[in-house]
Parts: structure tokens; sequence; C-alpha cells
């Protein structure tokens, strides 16, 4: 064996604690304590002299129609966050959790300065019925549950009814019962007052606020119907007659029950 073989296998056999290695290693740990006491220093001094502690929580929150259900006083509450604590120990994520478990919370928009201030942007859920079943709540406009109605609640909005059931039983239901309020919004002609969801049959039944008969207006092209019943209504108003009950589902005809018979007429 000659010497270049020697020193060959004296390489091999160098392991993980050579000397570059230790070297290298001795360099990674001394750069990550001055990081980590570089931190501390840092956060040490901001908490002395108190540099990045709270002084402002700006809370804004955008509600719909003249009812409001969250107030900024009540938004800081929720938050958790307490005025005079470091701005670096506030996890937005957590705040955000916070806030949104408000049944009424659509969207939180959170953010924060490296001074002394938290700014809180809350949206408000909207709501555009109130359903009545085994309970009353309030009904958002993209057809979910919000949160119940209280005894003090100043409520004006359309009522969608389903007796005997719960909310989640017909909530399959709302998006259509919603299009349909949305329908009477864009027109003007009349003022809704109740809409009643069949779960078995799937139909709508409308009620006006002036005239609270039963209108039926089945569970789909509603655009069409809507024609139907005001070119109906119209005509059986002109006549004198009081309406009981409108059927818009039967093709190529309105079925209108009046107080003294039955009044059928081709469109």
């Amino acid at each position: 064996m000659n010497y270049l073989t020697k020193v060959k296998k004296k390489q091999k056999q160098r392991g993980p604690f050579s000397r570059l290695n230790v070297a290298r290693l001795i360099v990674v740990l001394t750069v990550c304590g001055l990081v980590a006491i570089c931190g501390y220093t840092i956060s040490h001094v901001a908490a002395r002299f108190k540099i990045f502690n709270v002084r402002h929580i700006d809370v804004t929150v955008a509600h719909y129609g003249k009812l409001s259900h969250l107030s900024p006083e009540y938004i800081k509450v929720l938050s958790g966050i307490r005025e005079g604590e470091s701005t670096l120990n506030i996890d937005l994520a957590h705040v955000n959790s916070l806030i949104t478990k408000n049944p009424w919370v659509d969207t939180v928009m959170i953010s924060k300065s490296w001074s002394d201030t938290i700014s809180i942007h809350v949206v408000e859920k909207n709501p555009i019925a109130i359903f009545n079943g085994k309970i009353m709540g309030y009904v958002s406009d993209n057809g979910q549950f919000i949160d119940t109605v209280k005894t003090s609640d100043d409520v004006d909005y359309p009522i969608i009814t389903s007796p005997g059931y719960e909310f989640t039983d017909v909530a399959f239901l709302m998006n259509t019962a919603i299009d349909v309020i949305r329908l009477f919004k864009k027109y003007h002609d009349y003022s809704l007052s109740e809409i009643k969801v069949d779960k078995l049959s799937h139909d709508i039944h409308v009620f006006l606020e002036t005239d609270p008969f039963p209108i039926n207006f089945g569970h789909g092209n509603f655009d069409a119907r809507y024609a139907k019943f005001k070119k109906v209504y119209a005509d059986l108003t002109k006549r004198g007659y009081r309406s009981r009950y409108v059927d818009l589902t039967v093709q190529n005809k309105v079925v209108a029950r009046i107080k003294l018979n039955e009044y059928e007429k081709n469109i």
C-alpha cells in the first residue's frame, strides 16, 4: 500500500465532525444567537419604553338599513385587544376569529401600524327577510340564517313562513323565496307582506300587504308569472272582484278564486 492510498483512506474516514463542519456549525449557532439576542433586546426595549403599545383602536362598521346589530364599541370588546398592550404580541388571525364568531359579522379587515394603532373594519350581514317557523330569525340576502329576532327589535321585512318547520328543513327554498322578494322590489308595483314556502311541493305562495290573499307563484319562471299576475289582478280589480286565491302555475291561463265564484281567463 503506497502513501497516496493511505491518505485517501484517511479522507474517507472523516465523519460529520470534521474541522470544516464544526466551523460551519459554530458560525450558524453564533448567527442564531445574535438574532435571538437582537430580537429579545428590541422587544424588551419596545415594551419598556412603550414604543409599540396600542393607544388607538379604530373601528368602523358598514351595515344595511336602519337597524344595526353591531356597534364599534361592541367590536372592540369582541376583538379582545386592550389599550396599552404591545402590537408585537397581537395575532391578527386570532382577533379575526374572535370577531367573526358573532353571527352578524360578514367580513372583517384588520390592520396594525408599527406605532400604536389597530384598525378594524367590519361589514355586517344584510338581512332581507324574517323566517317564521319553529323559531323566528333574520335571513340574509344569500339565504342564510343570521340570528333570532329579539322582542325589542323593530323589524320591517317580508316574512318567510313555514309553519312547524325548522329553518334547516326548508333552507333549500330560501334562495327561491329571496328571488321573489327581489322581483317585487325590482318592479315596485306591490309591497310584499309574506311568502309561504311549501317543503313538499316547493311552491312559493305570496301575500301582498294591501290585499293579503295567497298567490301561487310555483317554484320558477317568476318574471313571466309576475307579468301574468299583474295583468289579471288589474282586470279583477277593475271588475270590482275581490280575489281569494290566484294560481299562476296553470299552463296558458291564470285561475283566480273570487268571493262569489270561479273566474278563469286565458292569456
